[in-house]
């Protein structure tokens, strides 16, 4: 197998154009060109039959036949395109589509007349037949597309199908000239052709091989044609051609070099040999989806997954080999996280830095996905995500609200565990099932927890909205999911109500984020200032956020139980004063500022009042020394802070 190799190096190379002829279709069901011979003759009359005897080849068959029908080929492609309609859906077409899973092919030339290269392709192919359709070929919108050369014509432009004897003949003669060949030319004077489709019989491949060659010159790079069961007398005749013989069929060849590509896609995509896109596409159809980075000048892996969550036909092996010299206290945590993974003990995703690992080998559906030698190789982080038994978008619905919130449902069952996920944008709700076997086909839940994670939500507004719609299921109130494609699969969710006591801290602090969100919409109107959504929410944040609100529910006005005084005219006024209570102003010159989540916001000049007002005095310990210190009080309560804004 020599040949074989030579000729898929020179496709990884992207050397290679493809020469396909009518055998490349014959899976299909597609008739030879004996067949189409012999459906012409039955249609010919009793006395046609017996002048179309004496030939067998069908450029001579139909050249006769039209000379019987007035020089008319209009019955002949009738005959002819019927018989090319065969029945059979694009899935079927398994060499035609293994072929389009090697996309360093960019360049088919093909004698025949079926459609079955547009219907495997689809949108990606541009067929070329007539001079004026190579500009638009070689456009920039198209320069993605596998270029077809249909140098017989087919259907479509029947003016130029080579089919009769004198079809040939003027092409030879005139025709090979034409712009489209001048742009074959060009093509396979850098490339080598690999012929496909044709038997040393077929009256078009010595017209290929006795006419074009001599019209456009020795092949200067060598070509292969793939044939079964070649004697070698002939095989010593393609020597002399530069044509290098393999003893294989269409069927044979395509899909093994499909195959062989693949196993090496990634490892030439990193060398610049393919595009990343086109790798993409490949491995789409397998059901992975690749990620790639650019470093330096060459696009590398970056990540693998399923497409579309769907694991049916995707079989994955991950060979790992980790550093043996760590043993870091991170190192054994990691490595005890992955053994619950893989044994299905856990489901929450792991992250093993690339420090920790040495080398990785893995295959996807056989084909090798590595992005580089082993000996280059360089991880960052290997990142292992569990697959769901189960999954689909739900439509979550709290009591007494009509618009459902979209999520996303996942279960994952093992021996040990069963879990499920309900993934909110803002929020993560897992139950846990342990699991304990009691026989070899039976098991008992032994323990169930219930986990709530908040998530940063999109918007203050989103937030508010979300954290107040699980405090009316953490109360009690009946929360229930729907699947959002079938409405007849739907469940309640448990009430956690009766679990109060374990999720006691959780639900506080999710009461102190419904405040803090409610609030912030509040405060963004009143000051005229854009929050982003905080990071996290401290309590020193929340007594910012309820000093505020207190501002803005009393128009301006901060109402405090107490003031701390140093002003010595105050204590005097009080003092001339003599009584249980008097009155007082103190207004501040400059205006007061607060930062909250990095806004600050202008609270105004501080404007103090009381109608009221005492003073009591406190002792306090200041440095190990027991001081006094000095308050007024409102005996009705009634001492604010009135917040103006500068005019």
């Amino acid at each position: 197998m020599h040949n074989y190799e030579k000729l898929l190096n020179k496709i990884r190379n992207n050397e290679v154009v493809l020469w396909v002829g009518a055998g490349f279709s014959k899976y299909a069901g597609v008739p030879m060109g004996a067949e189409l011979v012999q459906k012409i003759k039955s249609s010919a009359t009793q006395s046609e039959k017996e002048l179309l005897s004496h030939y067998n080849t069908l450029p001579e068959v139909a050249e006769e036949f039209v000379k019987m029908r007035n020089n008319k080929k209009t019955e002949l492609f009738s005959i002819i395109k019927n018989a090319l309609q065969v029945d059979i859906n694009v899935s079927d077409l398994y060499v035609h589509n293994s072929l389009k899973n090697i996309p360093q092919i960019q360049t088919i030339i093909t004698t025949n007349f079926d459609d079955l290269f547009e219907r495997a392709y689809g949108n990606d192919i541009e067929v070329i037949i007539r001079d004026e359709s190579i500009a638009t070929a070689f456009s920039s919108i198209n320069s993605d597309k596998v270029k077809l050369f249909k140098i017989h014509s087919d259907f479509t432009n029947p003016d130029l199908i080579i089919i009769t004897k004198s079809d040939y003949l003027k092409f030879f003669d005139s025709d090979i000239f034409r712009p489209l060949w001048t742009e074959i030319k060009s093509i396979i004077a850098k490339k080598s052709i690999f012929f496909v489709g044709y038997s040393l019989e077929d009256p078009n491949i010595q017209f290929i091989f006795d006419k074009i060659i001599d019209k456009l010159g020795q092949f200067g790079n060598e070509c292969f044609l793939a044939i079964p069961q070649l004697p070698e007398y002939k095989q010593a005749y393609l020597a002399t051609k530069n044509i290098s013989y393999i003893p294989m069929s269409a069927e044979e060849i395509i899909p093994k070099l499909e195959k062989d590509i693949k196993d090496k896609l990634i490892e030439d995509c990193s060398k610049g040999l393919v595009q990343f896109q086109k790798v993409k596409k490949v491995f789409e159809k397998e059901g992975v989806k690749l990620d790639f980075q650019i470093f330096g000048q060459y696009p590398y892996l970056s990540s693998i997954g399923l497409l579309n969550g769907n694991s049916d036909n995707v079989n994955m092996n991950l060979s790992i080999r980790f550093e043996s010299n760590k043993k870091d206290e991170e190192y054994i945590d990691i490595m005890k996280k992955l053994y619950e993974f893989l044994n299905g003990k856990s489901f929450e995703p792991i992250t093993i830095p690339g420090e920790f690992i040495k080398e990785i080998d893995s295959k996807i559906n056989g084909y090798s996905i590595n992005s580089v030698p082993q000996c280059l190789q360089i991880t960052n982080s290997l990142h292992l995500i569990p697959h769901p038994e189960e999954e689909y978008v739900g439509h979550l619905y709290f009591q007494d609200v009509d618009e459902p919130e979209n999520v996303i449902f996942k279960r994952y069952v093992s021996k040990f565990l069963i879990q499920t996920e309900i993934n909110h944008k803002s929020f993560r709700i897992i139950f846990k099932f342990l699991l304990k076997s009691i026989d070899e086909h039976h098991c008992i839940i032994e323990d169930k927890k219930i986990n709530i994670q908040w998530l940063k939500p999109s918007d203050i507004y989103e937030g508010s909205k979300v954290s107040k719609l699980l405090l009316k299921w953490f109360n009690g109130e009946k929360v229930s999911l729907y699947r959002a494609d079938d409405y007849s699969i739907h469940f309640d969710l448990p009430d956690i109500s009766i679990e109060k006591d374990n999720l006691k801290e959780f639900i506080e602090s999710f009461k102190l984020q419904e405040f803090a969100y409610s609030n912030l919409i509040k405060i963004q109107k009143y000051f005229h200032v854009n929050f982003n959504v905080p990071d996290k929410i401290s309590y020193d944040d929340i007594d910012i956020i309820n000093r505020l609100g207190n501002i803005i529910q009393n128009n301006g006005k901060l109402y405090i139980e107490e003031l701390p005084v140093e002003d010595e005219k105050i204590i005097a006024l009080y003092n001339k004063e003599n009584s249980d209570a008097f009155e007082f102003d103190i207004e501040g010159e400059e205006e007061e500022t607060i930062e909250l989540f990095g806004t600050e916001l202008t609270l105004g000049r501080p404007h103090i009042h009381c109608d009221d007002a005492y003073i009591e005095t406190k002792n306090i310990v200041l440095d190990e020394k027991e001081k006094n210190f000095t308050v007024i009080k409102s005996k009705s309560g009634n001492l604010f802070i009135e917040y103006k804004q500068n005019k």
